[in-house]
């Protein structure tokens, strides 16, 4: 039950693994036509679960990509040369970071240039006061975090490294010659196939390297896949990870960001999913770590809870788009879902932007700092005070103060503005 692919820093997401297309085909060829190397290329899996029909009894399995496994901090690799390391490196004559170690499945390149940072390596932020959260059962949400004490909005709650980092498309890793297989088997038998030589890649991994403690929280995690053909790791992946903003191969992320790399950390891969969200999260790549920060204040006992989902669209599409983790949402807002909640959540972005330009243009009367507060009021009541879009109205409102010669409010907003930017 964990979340998608994002799209942004903050809650406009993409699955861990898009839908296919109409046009995937012509994505694919274009994609393989840009990615120089033989070993780099795309076996895209589909967001959601697959009817599971199984490998075909003429295919044998064959396992892994030729990788290298490496502890340490070399970066001289061949261009495309995929590798399995730990990050930060580790030296067995040396004790482990304080801070912890990765298990990573990458391109040699983006291994580099990541450990070749100006910043890097920077150790994991450290919440201030006592412990903020715990881990427990929930009624009927199987594992969720909580807080232990009131937590203030944009307070840091916890960072952590993740347990494994791996490309968001990992069938990238999978053998190039498999790519010619689409021409013998259908694409649902494609698609098992390709799932298959993902499983064994991740046998490898975290049977083989991943350590013991790590992989027994990795292995603890939920897994909505397990009917579909993904194989207990990889189901687990596509149930729990996080997509990582500014970590891709190559100079850019591709327009299909097939490019880029998700992780599975061992808390808050446990975070339940609300349409009315409390925490947010960001991945620092100097400290190599995913932190998570409180989107508004928590009260004492309060689950942490994330959107999986885009929270701009109606009750009825956030429920298909979150039906493939195995739930439907019974969070207030989808409870209590109505026509005209509906209407805020699909416009509440436009309409932000229309009140960012009036106050740009200059627009500073009584009467539209009132219409803006009513907004706040309103976003604020169905949750949506946890879109990505909020902190640009409490900006506009903080301008428009300025503009209205009320110094106190244009402070207040703009600090609260502040709590949300990350």
């Amino acid at each position: 039950m964990k979340r998608g692919f994002l799209n942004s820093s903050k809650v406009k997401k993409k699955p861990l693994y898009e839908a296919h297309t109409s046009t995937e085909s012509a994505q694919e060829a274009i994609q393989d036509q840009e990615k120089p190397g033989p070993t780099l290329n795309v076996i895209k899996l589909p967001f959601g679960k697959v009817e599971n029909r199984g490998v075909p009894n003429d295919y044998k399995v064959s396992g892994l990509t030729p990788t290298e496994w490496s502890h340490n901090a070399r970066v001289d690799y061949d261009p495309n040369q995929a590798v399995m390391t730990t990050i930060p490196p580790r030296n067995f004559n040396m004790p482990p970071n304080p801070d912890g170690h990765s298990t990573w499945i990458v391109r040699g390149v983006t291994k580099a240039k990541v450990l070749n940072r100006p910043g890097y390596p920077k150790v994991v932020p450290k919440p201030s006061g006592p412990p903020a959260y715990e881990v427990r059962s929930t009624p009927d949400m199987g594992m969720g975090v909580f807080a232990t004490r009131d937590i203030a909005a944009g307070e840091l709650i916890l960072a952590e490294r993740p347990l494994l980092v791996a490309p968001r498309d990992i069938g990238m890793m999978v053998d190039p010659s498999k790519l010619m297989l689409r021409e013998k088997y259908s694409p649902d038998e494609f698609k098992q196939i390709t799932m298959m030589e993902c499983e064994k890649l991740l046998e490898f991994v975290v049977h083989r390297y991943m350590e013991p403690e790590h992989r027994e929280a990795f292995l603890a995690l939920a897994n909505s896949h397990q009917e579909d053909g993904s194989g207990p790791l990889l189901g687990i992946i596509r149930t729990n990870g996080y997509g990582i903003e500014g970590l891709f191969d190559g100079p850019k992320v591709n327009e299909w960001e097939s490019n880029t790399y998700g992780a599975i950390v061992k808390v808050g891969s446990r975070i339940n999913h609300s349409c009315r969200p409390n925490i947010n999260h960001k991945f620092d790549l100097d400290a190599f770590c995913l932190s998570f920060f409180a989107e508004r204040d928590i009260p004492s006992g309060k689950q942490l809870s994330y959107s999986y989902c885009y929270m701009g669209q109606s009750a009825a599409d956030r429920q298909a788009e979150l039906a493939p983790y195995g739930f439907s949402c019974t969070c207030p807002s989808c409870v209590n879902a109505t026509p005209e909640s509906d209407k805020l959540r699909t416009e509440h972005e436009q309409r932000i932007s229309t009140a960012e330009a009036s106050v740009a243009r200059g627009a500073a009367n009584k009467a539209t700092f009132a219409s803006l507060i009513d907004l706040k009021k309103q976003l604020v009541e169905e949750g949506l005070d946890a879109s990505d879009a909020y902190p640009k109205l409490l900006k506009a409102i903080s301008a428009l103060c300025g503009k209205l010669g009320m110094t106190a409010e244009e402070s207040k907003y703009l600090k609260d503005m502040k709590n949300y930017v990350l």
